[in-house]
């Protein structure tokens, strides 16, 4: 289970948002995480944009502006120092939006949820240690929730589906994801 202390923020990447919002459970699971989630400006306005929607084979927008307006996410902006950090990370080869959420994230000791295996790699590397992905916010999201299986089932095929997102086979959570994903 993740443990958060009620004083710890979350900033979530693009991969992320777009697993949870193509899994059809996306404002649960948000609610599940119990603190304001935040997204850089940059992802909302130029990553977290669409998933693809297998039912009519086509891309479908992603709408965040009813869980802003809700109060369930913050968009944020990075100050300056963020702004030089984040062209550090650019330049270590990571996208702008990983780049934007890891400055922020790191800067303001929040936890970074990506699935990013680069930007990953890169906070370990710095000894920074609060990273989350999407399996361990799903598993934290069944546990806590009270989810019925048939529904955490429905939920990863989505992701996968939908999201085009599954663990690695080295992922610590890539057998639970299967196992379930079946039932």
């Amino acid at each position: 289970m993740i443990s958060l202390s009620k004083h710890d923020s979350i900033i979530l990447d693009a991969s992320c948002i777009i697993n949870f919002y193509a899994s059809g459970y996306f404002e649960s699971i948000i609610r599940s995480l119990n603190h304001k989630c935040k997204i850089a400006m940059y992802v909302y306005k130029q990553e977290a944009l669409t998933i693809y929607d297998s039912k009519i084979k086509a891309k479908e927008s992603i709408q965040l502006d009813p869980f802003i307006e809700n109060k369930l996410i913050e968009i944020v902006s990075p100050d300056e120092d963020e702004l030089e950090a984040m062209l550090y990370f650019v330049n270590l080869n990571l996208d702008d939006g990983e780049a934007y959420t890891i400055a922020i994230g790191k800067n303001r000791n929040w936890y970074i949820a990506t699935d990013d295996k680069a930007a990953k790699n890169k906070l370990a590397s710095l000894n920074y240690s609060k990273i989350i992905d999407t399996p361990m916010i799903i598993k934290d999201w069944f546990k806590t929730s009270k989810i019925k299986q048939d529904d955490l089932s429905k939920c990863l095929q989505n992701i996968e589906q939908n999201g085009k997102f599954k663990p690695s086979k080295n992922h610590e959570l890539e057998n639970w994801w299967k196992e379930n994903r079946e039932l």
